[in-house]
């Protein structure tokens, strides 16, 4: 046994059961619903704060100077299984996609981790880019443009946790909302499966 060293079990999860949410426009009061896109891969929002030069005639050293600018929440992206059939329409996942894309503008959207954890976030689809492999899954790949910040919240007891898929057991409690929501009202809005 090494000696010198604590011993801390990693606390590491696994991605699985991660879900996205859509609260549909209604930004004020968003109601989450699951999209039932079959998410492979994400990429959460990544805030980045500027850089603002200040450089002057008196800065030390002859060497720039710089100060925080504005925060930019960036991009969301991810990849779904792809079926083209589904694009058909607005009665499908992908077709509610395609149709948040048309509409061009900013939509409540929610990620559920698996563990419980939301984090929400305003955002419009910017583009939806698809591969037709010929001896692989058909697959799209989903950008949206995030407008403001994201929020995390707690789920309330009963959420489930774990990596209990999408929804886990005992719903999924709405946690404290961020700045400007408000609290699920468990209304099925969007067009998007209930979570």
């Amino acid at each position: 046994m090494l000696t010198g060293y604590d011993e801390h079990p990693s606390e590491a999860e696994l991605g699985y059961g991660l879900s996205l949410q859509s609260g549909g426009p209604d930004l004020a009061s968003p109601d989450y619903v699951d999209t039932g896109l079959e998410i492979t891969d994400f990429t959460p929002p990544e805030d980045e704060v500027d850089d603002v030069e200040v450089t002057n005639h008196r800065s030390p050293d002859a060497t720039k100077e710089y100060i925080s600018g504005l925060s930019d929440a960036g991009e969301v992206s991810f990849t779904i299984n792809y079926v083209p059939r589904h694009s058909v329409g607005t009665d499908t996942p992908i077709g509610r996609l395609f149709e948040s894309k048309r509409k061009r503008e900013n939509e409540a959207w929610r990620i559920r981790y698996s563990d419980g954890t939301f984090e929400e976030f305003r955002a419009y689809v910017k583009g939806i880019s698809r591969s037709i492999p010929v001896d692989d899954k058909m697959t799209a790949d989903v950008t949206m443009k995030v407008s403001g910040t994201s929020r995390f919240s707690a789920g309330e007891d009963g959420d489930g946790g774990g990596n209990g898929g999408n929804g886990g057991e005992g719903g999924e409690g709405p946690g404290t909302p961020p700045a400007g929501y408000t609290a699920d009202t468990g209304a099925e809005t969007s067009g998007y499966e209930a979570a």
